[in-house]
């Protein structure tokens, strides 16, 4: 376990390496998301990093899971140990060297074992990639307690046969003329076109327009936008900076008369497959009318069916059943999560209890959610 920067820098090199080989990729937990999370605060104070280490090669890391003390649940006062989360984090996959990923699997429960009391919940887990399945031979094996809680799925974008085709399957033809002229609507403006930040290009310029951007509308106004602090400025510019440095990035805009009226940026995974996590979007509210984010996104997947797509499919990275993106993107990407208790009576007990909590909070999330149904 490793709590200080200190105590990580020296491991800076090695976790670029892990990235590149991990079992199922995630940027948000990679050096160049993470450390500047960590160094401007935004993660919250506590946490730490458990570094497992290839035993065949003690220079060699097999796995990185950045973890923090939680309460399972707001009104149940058991801790749990859980995957770090913040407000730049979209995905909470451990990484897992692919190669490795038996030994460091095995090493992660040795670790739930030793700590006996504070069960590892393993949230937001993708159930259809090589992770999931894996924890579960494991912890079958190991004979370990475990509660699989919060299913939940987001959409995806996986290209199909061609854009046109994509497009058809997922919007009503009347909704894709009204997109259309929407489109020509806006174009009236003034000169309208989508620009893609260029490999070698600076960076500085759109990390900018894009702040300016967010913090001109409702984020803005409601003080959770980039620009509203500091240090959530640096982390967006240090984040953008690493990763277009590595060529793991994809800004796009449209601009009206080079003004940009909505922007998008994201990250792609440095292991193979090329998956793509959208990461922020923000638009013009003067030119609301004409749905410009929603425009953007079409762009988005025009690109992705095009010759040089930076990604073979995206996360959405955005909520379930979010209002704009799931009538866009057809595909869904599933999760579940997993709470892992030590062996033996006491580590049994405590899941049980847990399971318990679980149960009434999805009784009373189903209460509300019929409540809120039935508002006019």
């Amino acid at each position: 376990e490793i709590d200080s920067m200190a105590g990580l820098r020296p491991w800076f090199p090695e976790w670029e390496a892990l990235a590149q080989r991990c079992l199922v990729p995630n940027p948000f937990y990679e050096r160049g998301a993470l450390v500047p999370a960590l160094a401007e605060g935004i993660v919250a104070a506590g946490w730490r990093i458990l570094l497992i280490v290839d035993s065949d090669a003690p220079d060699r890391l097999a796995g990185l899971v950045p973890i923090e003390r939680r309460r399972f649940h707001p009104l149940v006062p058991q801790a749990v140990w859980r995957p770090v989360a913040h407000d730049y984090a979209f995905c909470s996959v451990p990484l897992i060297d692919r190669e490795r990923a038996d030994a460091a699997v095995d090493a992660l429960l040795r670790w739930v074992r030793a700590n006996g009391s504070v069960p590892l919940d393993l949230v937001d887990l993708p159930v259809d990639e090589p992770i999931t399945p894996l924890l579960h031979a494991h912890l079958r094996r190991q004979h370990m307690p475990r509660l699989v809680h919060n299913p939940r799925d987001r959409a995806a974008c996986r290209p199909g046969a061609s854009a046109e085709a994509y497009l058809a399957g997922a919007l009503r033809k009347k909704r894709r003329k009204e997109l259309a002229r929407q489109y020509r609507r806006l174009g009236e403006h003034g000169r309208l076109e989508c620009r893609r930040l260029a490999p070698g290009e600076d960076v500085h310029g759109w990390v900018e327009q894009f702040v300016a951007l967010e913090a001109a509308g409702w984020k803005g106004r409601n003080g959770t936008a980039i620009a509203a602090r500091s240090s959530h400025h640096h982390l967006f510019e240090r984040l953008v900076e690493d990763f277009h440095a590595k060529g793991r990035i994809d800004i796009c805009g449209l601009f009206l008369d080079d003004q940009p009226v909505a922007l998008k940026c994201n990250l792609v995974g440095a292991c193979e497959g090329r998956t793509g996590f959208a990461f922020k979007i923000a638009y013009d509210e003067r030119f609301e009318r004409y749905s410009p984010g929603v425009q953007l996104e079409i762009e988005q997947i025009v690109h992705m069916h095009g010759p040089d797509a930076a990604m073979n499919w995206m996360d959405s990275c955005a909520s379930s059943q979010h209002f704009m993106i799931d009538r866009l993107w057809t595909e869904r990407r599933r999760f579940s999560s997993i709470l892992v208790g030590a062996s033996g009576i006491r580590g049994r007990s405590t899941i049980k209890a847990l399971e318990g909590a679980a149960a009434l909070h999805r009784i009373y999330a189903g209460r509300d959610s019929q409540q809120g149904e039935e508002q006019p």
